[in-house]
């Protein structure tokens, strides 16, 4: 009985959650569609913590499954000990570890076309809709300023 309201807890967490990010009602029914309402599989941290994914999941959805943090600074993945490519499609009882680098400049926009869910490719795309907007500050300050001072 606990497994099965932990199930459906999950489930509503994982819709709320994309409604949250989405912004397009067909974004979002998609998003269930691919995220939610798709056959999940179970993967473990080092720890020995389960993470569920829909199946097709890579690296890269793990990750940010794990902790946005953790998916803005992967460097690598290594999977039952093994080192993998972040497209690789993560199998059931799969034991991820994921490499990261504080130092990391972020997330490649490739990874968006590697991503399976929609929740990484979110936050992937945010990702660089931060920076973006931060540049697009930065250039309208300085032009402000050139104008000014002539």
């Amino acid at each position: 009985m606990q497994n099965a309201m932990e199930e459906i807890l999950q489930f509503f967490r994982s819709i709320m959650e994309l409604n949250e990010e989405e912004n397009k009602s067909t974004e979002f029914v998609d998003a269930i569609m691919n995220d939610v309402l798709k056959d999940s599989i179970y993967v473990y941290t080092p720890k020995g913590d389960v993470i569920e994914l829909p199946v097709g999941s890579t690296p890269i959805d793990f990750a940010y499954r794990v902790h946005s943090k953790v998916g803005d600074t992967m460097v690598g993945a290594i999977v039952n000990d093994k080192i993998v490519p972040l497209d690789y499609k993560l199998q059931e009882n799969d034991i991820i570890k994921i490499n990261t680098n504080k130092n990391s400049k972020g997330p490649s926009k490739e990874w968006i076309k590697m991503a399976f869910t929609t929740h990484a490719k979110n936050k992937i795309k945010s990702f660089y809709s931060k920076i973006d907007k931060n540049e697009n500050l930065k250039n309208g300050e300085e032009l402000l300023k050139e104008e000014f001072t002539t």
